[in-house]
């Protein structure tokens, strides 16, 4: 029987220590990974002048370069 109530009181434990885990450390480990980005992405940005604009090129994408299999083009007629 004792065995019984310290299974429970160890689930009631855990539980509320999950509780405590959600309520204090997520809030804290979330605004840490956005200041983190916040930051970052002001890093980026602090080189530029005010209206200016920047082109950056990218790579095509290597999944629509070869049109050649997509297929074949139907035209259709409408029928009133």
């Amino acid at each position: 029987m004792g065995g019984f109530f310290s299974f429970i009181l160890g689930i009631v434990l855990f539980a509320y220590l999950l509780k405590l885990l959600l309520i204090y450390v997520l809030p804290w480990f979330i605004r840490r990974r956005l200041e983190k980005m916040q930051g970052d992405c002001n890093r980026t940005n602090e080189n530029r002048k005010e209206g200016e604009i920047r082109v950056e090129k990218t790579t095509p994408n290597k999944e629509y370069s070869n049109k050649s299999d997509i297929g074949e083009y139907i035209d259709f007629e409408e029928v009133k």
